[in-house]
């Protein structure tokens, strides 16, 4: 039994990570796309880091468990390594999303999801 305003914070992958709180479970920066999805990222230091795929690790939880009870998503800014593909899949759409800038709050509500931040 947790404490009722104990603090786990679950690091699942990059930035994606699992918050609960006093018993409240929110999502941040969902990055739940398959290993090696997306092609290298153009902001890499050299051609050969160019080449590696990202994401470079599978997840270490199903989607479904990353999920599970999740109340609320909160999205940094919208990279891919932040808001993917399967977020946009797989997070129910009636989902609270809080952003910080009105260009994430216009990708984000263009693709039907509830933005309140």
């Amino acid at each position: 039994m947790s404490e009722k305003n104990e603090i786990i914070f679950h690091q699942i992958r990059n930035c994606t990570t699992k918050l609960t709180y006093a018993g409240i479970y929110i999502l941040i920066d969902p990055f739940l796309v398959p290993k090696d999805y997306y092609p290298g990222l153009d902001i890499a230091l050299t051609p050969e880091m160019k080449k590696i795929r990202v994401p470079m690790n599978e997840l270490p939880i199903s989607i479904d468990e990353i999920l599970k009870d999740i109340e609320a998503v909160i999205i940094s800014h919208t990279h891919i390594d932040h808001w993917d593909d399967y977020a946009v899949k797989y997070i129910p759409k009636d989902m609270p999303i809080f952003v910080q800038n009105p260009g994430d709050k216009k990708i984000i509500s263009s693709q039907v999801f509830t933005i309140l931040g």
